[in-house]
């Protein structure tokens, strides 16, 4: 299973989030869709990943405005895997960089995420296998 290529586990076509919309509009779609990552979009290119963690960490921070600032200011790098990348280097390299959730990348489009949660799942197929 570990070989197995990474589409096989991925939320494919996941939301995105535009990087003029505000830390307010990515919490709210996050609670409206119960995830944790939002691949970071400006028009069509991929810019970054915004978490869950990260928008509550820049919270933390003077003079945030949640209802006007915008979610580049929350902006990570992502990590970005092909689809065909077998899932357990993808999982093995997210446990190394401690990133919860890898951006599959077909070309130059967002074809799918991969997170801690898949992970888990995938875990679970493979014990009751």
């Amino acid at each position: 299973m570990k070989n197995q290529p990474i589409r096989e586990f991925m939320t494919a076509n996941p939301t995105c989030i535009q990087s003029k919309q505000t830390v307010m509009e990515a919490h709210r779609l996050m609670q409206l869709i119960s995830a944790r990552h939002l691949p970071v979009l400006d028009g069509a290119r991929l810019v970054g990943i915004v978490t869950q963690k990260g928008l509550y960490r820049l919270e933390t921070m003077v003079n945030v405005d949640r209802a006007n600032d915008p979610i580049l200011d929350a902006l990570e790098v992502p990590f970005l895997v092909p689809p065909e990348e077998p899932v357990g280097e993808v999982a093995g390299e997210m446990a190394r960089r401690k990133v919860r959730a890898a951006i599959v990348v077909e070309g130059d489009k967002v074809a799918g995420i991969f997170t801690t949660t898949d992970a888990l799942r995938v875990l679970a197929i493979r014990r009751a296998a």
